[in-house]
Formats: structure tokens, sequence, C-alpha cells
């Protein structure tokens, strides 16, 4: 189809002719049809003359010597929803939200970014929306091909201190997987999962991995799980060996823990844990050999024992420490001594464990005698007690460590 207009130049009508190929100016000299000069632009870029003459016009083939401009291809319009640039910036439909019948930007059924197929009303899209790749861990079909995290390796269900399973008193936990898990916190070890303890009381919170494939690590990560500790309470390859112990004097109310690798190592954990009351008095760490003097006078009893006397509220002072595996510790403390000043009874508690003794043998009198040994891996405590609620001062002696 070609169509013309003409408007008066100097004494001469110039047509502009258009045709589904380009523009084409064309000087028409008097009154007659004679074309002074027709031109079209070619594909490339350049200019030639008319395959044909416009025999509908009544002009005959361009002369090539006369050289004329070229307007523009584009007719600027108001921009609809079409998937064509007819505002002639270069953009089609950018008044809208997508571009009509070519891939857009879009939420999923999961709430994750995926694509889909913009509609006709260039608002939304026609069909699903899916995203390129499944979202690990939402349980949720993102890539829309009827499986919810296919191809994701999902982390343990207490990966994260929100997910923290709680335990108990006292347990051992085998075959714990670290495979997808992340390295929540951070400043020691590597990937890790989390436990928690609800205290009623002040305690002695023990946990180790003897047991696990892995080179691992223990972490205390504080009372809440916001913020995690930059830099926290940390056990590493303990015992001169692959595996950690840890044990913590903590206050009553939740306390976190997270267990893990010693480094992005994604093995298989075994935990031992064990949760056991402090005194109500001093809870003091043995070292060695030596002897202690202090008072239970005016201190709470925390901790009652089934040792004759000791089942009423007397307070206690108590002494511990940790062993590694393999252990076997002879232990031998008393009282016997004149700085104890009332009717003491010593028991012993750990892993195994149960001993104790009122009236010691011989001398001791009214005062007290223990001797034990310690073995394995654990906490062990020494209460210093009272017989049927006596307090005083005393003087715990260890001669044997």
């Amino acid at each position: 189809m070609r169509a013309w207009r003409q408007r008066r130049r100097s004494g001469a009508r110039h047509a502009v002719v258009w045709s589904s190929a380009a523009w084409v100016s064309v000087m028409v000299v008097g009154c007659g049809l004679e074309t002074s000069g027709l031109w079209r632009e070619r594909a490339d870029g350049g200019r030639g003359d008319m395959d044909a003459g416009i025999d509908d016009a009544g002009l005959d083939r361009a002369d090539r010597s006369v050289g004329v401009d070229v307007p523009a291809t584009c007719m600027p319009a108001s921009e609809i929803c079409n998937g064509v640039d007819d505002d002639c910036d270069g953009a089609p439909d950018e008044v809208f939200r997508c571009v009509q019948n070519l891939t857009t930007m879009c939420m999923t059924a999961c709430s994750t970014p995926g694509r889909g197929l913009c509609n006709a009303a260039c608002d939304g899209v026609t069909g699903a929306c899916l995203a390129d790749a499944e979202v690990c861990g939402n349980g949720c079909d993102d890539d829309g091909n009827g499986t919810a995290d296919d191809g994701c390796v999902i982390g343990p269900v207490n990966d994260h201190c929100e997910g923290a399973v709680v335990l108990g008193a006292a347990g051992v936990l085998g075959g714990i997987s670290l495979a997808g898990a992340a390295n929540d916190v951070v400043g020691c070890g590597g990937i890790d999962v989390f436990y928690a303890f609800d205290l009623t009381q002040q305690s002695i919170v023990y946990l180790d991995t003897f047991g696990s494939t892995i080179d691992t690590s223990i972490k205390y990560a504080g009372t809440s799980c916001a913020p995690l500790p930059p830099m926290p309470t940390c056990a590493l390859r303990s015992c001169g060996g692959r595996q950690s112990q840890l044990a913590m004097m903590l206050d009553s109310g939740r306390h976190y823990l997270a267990v893990g690798s010693a480094d992005a190592t994604a093995g298989t954990l075994q935990v031992t844990y064990r949760v056991v009351a402090a005194a109500g008095g001093e809870d003091i760490v043995l070292a060695g050999m030596g002897h202690t003097d202090g008072s239970t006078t005016a201190e709470p009893d925390a901790v009652r024992h089934s040792c004759p006397g000791a089942t009423v509220g007397s307070p206690e002072d108590a002494f511990w420490w940790v062993q590694c595996p393999g252990t076997m510790r002879r232990v031998v403390a008393n009282t016997c001594a004149s700085q104890t000043t009332y009717d003491s009874v010593l028991y012993v508690l750990g892993p195994g464990l149960d001993v104790c003794n009122d009236d010691g043998p011989g001398a001791c009198g009214q005062d007290s005698a223990v001797d034990f040994t310690a073995i394995g891996a654990g906490v062990f405590q020494i209460f210093v007690d009272g017989w049927n609620g006596a307090a005083g001062n005393y003087r715990l002696t260890v001669p044997m460590f």
C-alpha cells in the first residue's frame, strides 16, 4: 500500500510517499508528476533506488543523481500493552508492569522469586510463576516439578538456635548427622546444631562428644538466640584428642549450647550430657591435693542426700572437677581437723559414683572422711554438708587426688 501527500516548495511540489519498506522523499517539478529524486532506505542502513516505479502515483523510476533526507521510521503514539514500542522510545510496554508475552519476574506460590509469562494486560503473569531452582529448607515446591526441596540437603531440625532441642537431666545422643548444618556460632569451631537446658536452680551443665566420628567443638551460646555471642565459651578437641568436653556453672533459666564439628566437616556426632545441682553455698573447683577452709553458716540448702542426717535441711559447699575418658582417680578427703566446728557429713556424686560418710573413722569423731575411685569422663563433686541441719566452719583436706 502506498500513500502520498504534497506541499509547495519554491514553485514545486514535494511529495512524501510511504510504503511498507521505508519513507521515500520525492521532488515533483512543476505541475506534472515527473520525479526529481526518489530513494528508499535499505535494511543495511544504506540508500538505493526503488526496485520499481510508483505506478499508482504516476511516478517513474527515481533519478539516482539526486539525494534526499530519509525521515525516522517510527511514528510516536501513546504506549499500549501490545509488546510493541508505540511511543518510539526504544522500550515496549514500559509503562506497564511487564512486556506482553515475554518472561517477567514474579513471586511463586512459595513466596520466593520466580519467573512467568507476562499476560495480555501486562499486569501480571499468565499461568504458573516458577523459581529457577528449589529454595532448600522451606518445605515448598518452588520450581513446580511436583517435589518440595528436591535435590536439597536438608539440615537438622536443630540447625539453628530457634529450633534447639531441649535436653533433660542426663543422657546420650547418638548418630547426630551434621549434613546440611550451618555455622551459626562463629569464633570457634565450625558447623553446629543447638541444644537447650531449662535449669530450675544453679547447676553444672556437662557435655562431651566422645564417640563422634569427626573433630568436634562445643560452644556455650548464651541465654538467648538473639544475638548469639561473637566469641563464645568454647571447648575444641579436649583431652588431647579429636573430641570435646565442656562443663559450666550456670544460673537458673534457659541456656543454649551449640555442638558441632571443629571445621566445616559434616560427620556424625555423639553427645553425652548431664546436669548436676550446684551447692547452696560455695562451688569450688578442686584442682589437686591440699586443704580448704570454709563455712556453711547461713548458707542455703540446695542439695539433699540419702546419707544419714543429710536428708534434713543442712547447708552445703561443694568441690568439683571434670575427668577425661579412661581416667581412674583415687581421691581421699576428710574434715578431720580442729578447724571443723560442727558435725559434718561428706558425700560424693559422679557418673556411677555415690559415696557418703557421716562420722569418720578413728580420731575423726563427728568429722567425716571418704576414700573412693572416680572412673571415666564426667563431673564429680564432693559435698561438705551437716548432720541434721548442722552448719559451721570446716576444713576439707585432700591428701590424695
